[in-house]
């Protein structure tokens, strides 16, 4: 029965680069990271990751995202509401110096977007 009620609802997960998005000027303030938080967007995953951590998981994960702050999210729903909360978001991390925006729904496609965030750890280790 479970299965029935989550049949409609469709992960989706998108990763927003710029230069912006983490910034000494954004500090405690929240800025485009704590934005769409703030704005009652429901996200299931949000994480950070600056230059540094960027080109740390690309060396570890043989991976080649733009070496800048860089934000992951993850949303849960039914598709058209995934839809409606990734354009808000967009329009926040553009609004912010965010581009570069990525999207995955298939899991396949998920899981290689979120393996940056899942290697994180161990590609600071081998800093």
């Amino acid at each position: 029965m479970m299965r029935r009620a989550m049949s409609g609802h469709r992960p989706r997960i998108v990763v927003a680069v710029g230069s912006r998005i983490r910034s000494r000027h954004n500090r405690g303030r929240g800025g485009p990271a704590a934005k769409p938080l703030q704005s009652g967007i429901p996200i299931a995953r949000i994480e950070v990751l600056d230059e540094v951590q960027m080109d740390a998981i690309n060396r570890y994960s043989g991976l080649d995202y733009p070496v800048q702050p860089t934000l992951f999210l993850e949303f849960h729903g039914t598709q058209a509401g995934v839809r409606e909360q990734v354009e808000m978001v967009e329009a926040i991390c553009a609004d912010g110096g965010g581009s570069h925006f990525q999207w995955a729904e298939k899991l396949e496609d998920r899981n290689k977007l979120w393996q940056a965030r899942h290697d994180v750890a161990y590609a600071s280790k081998a800093l």
